[in-house]
């Protein structure tokens, strides 16, 4: 064999980034190199186009998991018989453990009386149960407690979490029912119970959803889960457990998305701000469950099939992120009581991920790679940062009962509600590739219904805001649901097209998935030259606003003449699919637009019509 090795890059000057750029800029031709190829957060992280070795930031990782994580289901009917009918076929497909949503003031979900019977056949030293008790936390773990030692299960293999999380409750519902400072230290001496009989079942569990589902940033969450941690580990250790027995006591639940990189970045975020916290308390060996669950923000009731989508690209970011668990939400959740149909496929979509992919075969996958390392550290830093803010200014409950946390909460949905209606932040099925014509689900058993009266209150803050992504878009799509139901014909705008179909083809497409968005429909008219052809069209379809969609060609050539005959033909307003000023013409639509406010607009000069 020779001596000499192949060295195949051994005639080619070494590749630097500078000069990566230097091709950049001169393809940008004088563009912005930031705003052309560096997109960034809503905590303002920086998301670059290209991550090399020279500006990576790798720090050490929290420890991650090894092996498969557990495939847990949710159920939140009221029914126990359904319930349990749901849980035991769902254990017999391939799930290990199940999350239960119990009724609380106005959660609806199991009361603590049917969950003995949600629970019938469901050996309890095999599959991990984790309940979601709200405010009524102390009843229902009592409750579940009594089961267990009815069942004789032993104390060292009942696994899960009673889901005791008053700080997340008050967060989320803005209520308790005594004072925070009092139902914390009861939660204490509960966890201290519960260590003491079932130490492998944790008491408390930091649920930060509620964060997400207000609109919060990566960091909000990470800074909230910190803080309510710590506030519990605090409470723990003054009830006399030791430091090693709280962390054990404690799990965490955080919200997952399509968002392939920002969800990897905050799970592994997660892991190593708390192994931060626990070295900081010499229990670096503390093992941190953390469980995922598909984001109810992201869901969208129109075109539920995307969910599916949406779920899977969050299962792929939870495995790799380093989840414990991982719960997804049915796709049709927010239509009703799940289908079978869509547990099935929730059940299956993480087999695949485990066993067909491989994403369990690996621990942290994602070890690494320039880019999300530098998002972890980027996200650590700043998550640790406002964690200490919190801190110095008293902690999580102050922070909520001064409304600080509302407030972030809420100053970041509204710059997502911007981006959102300029389609900035795009929603398949919703706000982009909308289908107009969908049949809905049929055959959903409804969502249970809210417990009312509420017990009275012992301590109360504003809650957080509790939004989705697409409400905006679908609270028109409601709109035109019900005009379609009362007169038998959805609202709709002519389509008036100039030129030859090459021409047209782009914006009118542009123009019919932009006022569909909205839930207006478009009726494209041709080569339509006399007024009274338009006029029957308007009354055929019962509208009277149109857009002109063509080339900028054409519209110099012909748009003005076209905007003043739809006028005759009775049409009280002209879009225009671009942007150009032409006579006649009462508004634009174009790329970045605000899609929300040009639709009610339109709904308004609909309704002037009838």
């Amino acid at each position: 064999m020779a001596d000499d090795q192949l060295v195949l890059a051994g005639e080619f000057e070494a590749a630097s980034h500078d000069a990566w750029l230097a091709l950049v800029e001169k393809t940008l031709k004088g563009k912005s190199y930031d705003k052309a190829m560096i997109s960034r957060t809503y905590d303002d992280v920086p998301i670059q186009s290209l991550y090399t070795r020279d500006m990576a930031k790798i720090s050490p990782q929290g420890a991650m998991p090894e092996g498969a994580w557990d495939l847990c289901v949710p159920h939140w009917s009221d029914d126990p018989v359904l319930v349990n009918d749901q849980l035991l076929e769902d254990l017999a497909k391939g799930a290990t453990s199940a999350v239960i949503r119990m009724r609380a003031g106005n959660q609806p979900g199991l009361d603590a009386a049917s969950l003995q019977r949600a629970l019938d056949g469901v050996y309890l030293d095999m599959c991990g149960v984790s309940l979601v008790p709200g405010e009524e936390w102390e009843h229902v773990s009592r409750s579940y407690l009594q089961i267990l030692n009815d069942r004789k299960v032993p104390s060292g293999v009942a696994t899960g979490c009673l889901g005791v999380d008053p700080l997340g409750t008050l967060a989320s519902t803005g209520r308790l029912l005594q004072t925070a400072e009092k139902d914390i230290a009861d939660a204490a001496a509960l966890a201290k119970d519960v260590h003491a009989g079932y130490p492998a079942l944790r008491a408390f569990m930091v649920d930060v959803q509620p964060y997400n589902s207000a609109g919060g940033t990566e960091v909000l969450e990470l800074s909230a889960m910190l803080s309510t941690g710590v506030a519990y580990l605090r409470a723990m250790e003054k009830e006399g457990m030791s430091l090693q027995q709280a962390f054990g006591s404690v799990a965490f639940t955080l919200s997952v998305d399509a968002d392939l990189y920002m969800t990897i970045a905050k799970l592994r975020a997660a892991r190593r701000l708390w192994a931060t916290v626990a070295d900081s308390c010499n229990c670096a060996d503390a093992a941190m469950e953390l469980n995922a669950v598909t984001s109810l923000r992201m869901m969208t009731k129109k075109d539920p099939w995307v969910n599916i989508l949406r779920a899977t690209a969050s299962s792929m970011a939870a495995g790799i992120g380093g989840a414990s668990s991982l719960t997804i939400v049915p796709h049709d959740a927010l239509l009703g009581v799940p289908s079978d149909f869509a547990r099935r496929i929730a059940r299956n979509i993480q087999i695949i991920c485990m066993e067909e992919s491989g994403l369990a075969n690996v621990a942290d996958a994602a070890a690494g790679s320039y880019a999300f390392e530098t998002l972890t550290t980027e996200l650590s830093e700043k998550a640790w940062e406002a964690f200490q803010k919190a801190e110095s200014e008293g902690g999580i409950l102050a922070s909520l009962r001064a409304g600080r946390l509302q407030g972030s909460a809420a100053q970041t949905w509204q710059k997502r509600q911007v981006n959102l209606a300029r389609r900035k932040d795009p929603i398949t099925g919703v706000s982009e590739f909308p289908d107009i014509h969908e049949s809905s689900l049929k055959g959903l058993l409804a969502l249970p219904a809210a417990n009312d009266p509420q017990k009275d209150a012992g301590e109360s803050v504003t809650p957080l805001g509790n939004h989705r992504l697409a409400e905006d878009f679908e609270h028109l799509r409601l709109q035109s649901d019900k005009i379609l139901a009362q007169s038998g014909v959805r609202p709709s705008i002519v389509l008036a097209t100039i030129g030859p179909v090459a021409e047209y083809t782009a914006r009118a497409t542009f123009a019919k998935n932009f006022f569909e968005a909205g839930g207006i429909e478009t009726v494209q008219v041709v080569d339509i030259k006399e007024v009274p052809q338009l006029s029957e069209k308007f009354k055929e379809i019962k509208s009277c606003i149109s857009v002109i969609c063509g080339s900028d060609d054409r519209y110099e050539q012909e748009a003005e003449n076209l905007a003043s005959l739809l006028r005759k033909g009775g049409c009280k307003r002209v879009y225009l699919a671009g942007k150009m000023d032409v006579p006649g013409v009462d508004e634009c639509i174009y790329m970045g637009c605000n899609l929300l406010d040009v639709i009610e607009g339109a709904y308004d000069a609909l309704g002037e019509m009838s």
